[in-house]
């Protein structure tokens, strides 16, 4: 993980330092795959399967609201 130095008053007279730590790539990978796959079970697996269990013309668009609905809460 690299930091950046930056002075805390914005005018440069501060000698104080503020570490401010960045992802790395792997990092910055491995938030977007907590969000993502997630989300893309409950709409690929999920919401096919909970249309199945339900009734009615728009059983799958229940479903796939229910399921993206789970996925961001």
């Amino acid at each position: 993980m690299t930091t950046i130095r930056t002075t805390t008053d914005p005018t440069g007279t501060s000698s104080d330092q503020v570490n401010i730590p960045q992802l790395s790539a792997p990092g910055i990978a491995g938030v977007w795959a907590a969000a993502a796959l997630p989300m893309g079970v409950l709409a690929w697996v999920f919401a096919p399967w909970f249309a199945d269990q339900l009734s009615g013309p728009g059983a799958f668009a229940r479903s796939m609201i229910t399921a993206l609905t789970i996925g961001l809460a």
